[in-house]
């Protein structure tokens, strides 16, 4: 082996940026190979014109595109390293809209623990239709819309006429007892996955013989306190915490019931920047 020919990895990781625990590693999978590695040592040597090709994986890899990706660049033809690279632009674009939703959020965790000023609202007496059920809180999402579904089509089974938003009812107290004080059912409160109780409903007009696992039902008036949230499901458990921490601070008595109406949502539009939640948590003052 001519010595003036090769560069040994030290020599060749300084000169093309790539640290030599990396060119070890590119090596193993076979992304980069030395020109030439000695037997009886095991050193590897790489030549000047490979530095080219590693100067391609150091700029590929500091945009986050994935080795695999890597691979198909540099071996692929022009007609595959253009439809790679599209690939990852559009990865590139999902990521940025993901991190703006995050932005927003974080603008609004800022909003609500900077700026919450919910209202006090009477709300009259309903008649409701709606189902009771357990759920958690990773799978609530897809139970809402899969109830919400079945709570219209009951409803036009049976006459009765939705004159309401959906919304999502809890109690959080065991057996309506005030000093049995349920925090999991709060979902600011649960740090855990487990099931809890809730009740989806829609207010309606008409009277009907419901079936189970059907209830019609009156939903007696209260007060409550009410904030409204806009965007995304995700930090709903931010407003919770907000509502509860101004229910402590301003003397009020919490009764034990919480709304979440959705005014605006999935079943409006596929942007979750418009959905609209009213938060509501029934007071005495």
């Amino acid at each position: 082996m001519g010595e003036a020919s090769f560069l040994s990895i030290g020599n060749f990781s300084r000169l093309s940026r790539i640290s030599i625990r990396s060119l070890r590693f590119y090596d193993e999978i076979q992304l980069l190979l030395p020109q030439f590695v000695d037997p009886s040592s095991g050193y590897r040597f790489y030549t000047a014109d490979q530095l080219k090709e590693a100067e391609k994986i150091r700029l590929l890899r500091s945009l986050d595109v994935p080795l695999e990706n890597i691979r198909e660049i540099l071996s692929g033809t022009d007609e595959t390293v253009e439809q790679v690279i599209e690939q990852h632009k559009c990865r590139l674009r999902q990521q940025i809209e993901e991190l703006k939703r995050t932005l927003q959020h974080l603008d609004r965790v800022s909003m609500h623990h900077r700026d919450i000023r919910p209202t006090l609202e009477t709300e009259g007496p309903s008649k409701i239709l709606s189902l009771g059920l357990m759920t958690g809180l990773s799978g609530i999402e897809p139970t809402r819309e899969r109830t919400s579904r079945m709570l219209l089509r009951y409803a036009e089974e049976q006459g009765l006429k939705p004159v309401s938003p959906y919304m999502e009812l809890r109690s959080v107290f065991i057996n309506d007892q005030k000093d049995l004080f349920k925090p999991e059912m709060v979902a600011a409160v649960c740090p855990k996955d487990d099931p809890f109780e809730i009740e989806l409903a829609y207010a309606v007009e008409g009277n009907a013989e419901v079936k189970s696992p059907f209830l019609l039902r009156e939903l007696p008036a209260g007060t409550y306190l009410t904030l409204t949230h806009l965007g995304p499901y995700e930090p709903l458990h931010l407003v919770h915490q907000a509502m509860l921490e101004y229910v402590q601070k301003n003397d009020m008595t919490f009764m034990g019931g919480i709304r979440e109406v959705y005014l605006k949502g999935p079943q409006d539009t596929s942007n979750a920047d418009e959905w609209i939640t009213r938060v509501q948590y029934e007071v005495s003052v």
